[in-house]
């Protein structure tokens, strides 16, 4: 709760007194969870050296009791973490690790959300061709199970690669579409959709391939 209101440091004081009563009882798995979730929030409040270190040590932890699921979500938040260092094949390695583990407990929402964020790495890297497939393979599974946000934030995505490929007219119907569906949600992306969509009205004379 306190994480979803950004209240990041009410959450760490809760959680880091969680983790001392869980060390009193004698609970590792308790202890473990907080970690996890300590390290998330260092994630998002961009604190990347100690978000790096709690979450490793919680994979190590995790790795030790065979938590499959909890290994995943370690991954997938490692990933992030390197994403925004910039350390690109790290990253990449992370998230395709991650995407295997939910793939083998059949967590079939996270191994898309993985490759949703693979596709943004590859996109932010300039491997067009490569993201664009994977971020319309991951559109499709998200409308398969019903994840109308994960879908339009793809198409957000895809139609960023569709405008830097000097497709105009593909970029702009997407990019449209996307920022109207993103408006339902007061989603923060409706903003990237529109600088996108920005870039396309400043070209003097417009690819409409």
């Amino acid at each position: 709760m306190y994480r979803r209101r950004q209240r990041y440091s009410e959450a760490e004081s809760l959680l880091s007194e969680a983790k001392s009563a869980y060390a009193d009882i004698g609970s590792q798995a308790g202890m473990t969870q907080c970690l996890k979730d300590l390290g998330n929030i260092y994630l998002e409040r961009l604190e990347l050296e100690r978000a790096e270190s709690v979450l490793m040590e919680a994979k190590s932890e995790f790795i030790r009791t065979g938590s499959r699921m909890d290994i995943a979500d370690c991954l997938s938040s490692i990933s992030e973490m390197y994403r925004f260092q910039g350390r690109w094949e790290e990253a990449e390695s992370m998230v395709k690790e991650a995407q295997s583990m939910y793939t083998l407990i059949g967590n079939h929402e996270g191994a898309a959300k993985c490759k949703m964020s693979l596709g943004d790495m590859l996109r932010m890297t300039d491997r067009l061709d490569e993201a664009e497939a994977i971020l319309q393979e991951s559109r499709s599974q998200f409308i398969h199970f019903g994840c109308a946000l994960e879908a339009a934030l793809c198409l957000a995505e895809i139609g960023s690669i569709s405008r830097l490929q000097g497709k105009t007219a593909k970029a702009l119907e997407e990019l449209n579409e996307a920022k109207t569906l993103l408006s339902t949600y007061g989603h923060n992306w409706v903003d990237f959709c529109q600088q996108e969509l920005d870039e396309i009205t400043q070209l003097d004379v417009p690819n409409v391939t």
